[in-house]
């Protein structure tokens, strides 16, 4: 006789308690797994991600790609760093349209909490390393100003 029969049906061909508790065991497995899936496909590795002062930035920013997530507006405004390129937000995280393979170093205005999110999104899709620039390019360009006095 087969095993689940044994458990889903007593003797007289009704489910008995065993039966039912196989089958809510069995859900709470199937609905525990998919939560864990889940949960498992938004974190990103927080370890990809470092924050560098000014002459850090400097120092290694040519070895990876150099991402300003300012609006068009402000880089008209203020200006930027010399090779970067401008993918406002997150959209660069989004269409791929810099190398994984290298680090990428991040940087808007001020240094905002958003470069976090915008960092992860580089990060699940599968950039190597992300640096982001303290101070934002505000700093940049003040270090800038104080070094070449």
């Amino acid at each position: 006789m087969n095993l689940f029969i044994l458990f889903a049906e007593g003797g007289n061909g009704t489910t008995n308690q065993l039966g039912t508790w196989y089958w809510m065991i069995l859900a709470i497995g199937i609905g525990f797994l998919v939560m864990l899936l889940l949960s498992k496909r938004n974190r990103w590795d927080k370890d990809r991600l470092a924050y560098l002062d000014t002459q850090e930035f400097l120092d290694t920013m040519r070895k990876g790609s150099l991402v300003d997530t300012r609006k068009e507006e402000d880089i008209e405004k203020t200006g930027k760093i010399v090779g970067s390129r401008n993918f406002p937000g997150a959209s660069g995280a989004r269409d791929a349209k810099v190398r994984k393979d290298l680090p990428i170093f991040l940087y808007d205005q001020a240094g905002s909490n958003r470069l976090k999110g915008i960092a992860a999104k580089y990060i699940k899709n599968g950039a190597v390393m992300v640096y982001v620039l303290k101070g934002g390019y505000e700093e940049y360009k003040a270090y800038i100003e104080r070094r070449n006095k």
